[in-house]
């Protein structure tokens, strides 16, 4: 196998095995992905302004699936906007959600460059690998 392949399969294992417990502050989403020079935290309304600090935005929860964009784009060194659904006022069901999730699932991604969004997790990496032409993605005619 390839080895970015192989390390692209990793990081899918890897986040399958992210612990549950989301409730706790210590292990809260903001406080980890808060501390990174490629991450900003922006309020969910306004996940679809542009931005002059990246063009994408991780509509995400501290879930297994959550954990999955901010581990990509941080291995990928992009610059990323996120938003926390916050799934204690059930956000991912709001119409504004839904809008860019019909199933009411997170992640969500929005493409603010080319008014794209991108639903489900495997996707959503799929996307952003081929959008900023990441190694981690074999091409499709090494494939």
């Amino acid at each position: 196998m390839d080895p970015r392949s192989l390390r692209f399969c990793l990081l899918l294992f890897l986040t399958a095995l992210l612990p549950l417990s989301t409730h706790c502050l210590e292990m809260s989403l903001a406080r980890v992905v808060g501390k990174s020079a490629l991450a900003r935290q922006i309020p969910f309304a306004d996940a679809w302004k542009p931005s002059s600090h990246s063009r994408f935005c991780c509509l995400i929860y501290a879930t297994q699936n959550g954990w999955k964009l901010p581990i990509l784009m941080e291995e990928m060194g992009e610059p990323y906007d996120w938003a926390l659904i916050d799934f204690e006022k059930n956000e991912q069901k709001s119409p504004e959600f839904l809008k860019i999730n019909p199933n009411g699932r997170i992640p969500a991604l929005i493409d603010r460059e080319t008014n794209v969004t991108v639903a489900e997790s495997g996707v959503i990496l799929e996307y952003l690998c081929e959008a900023v032409k990441s190694p981690l993605l074999p091409s499709k005619e090494d494939n």
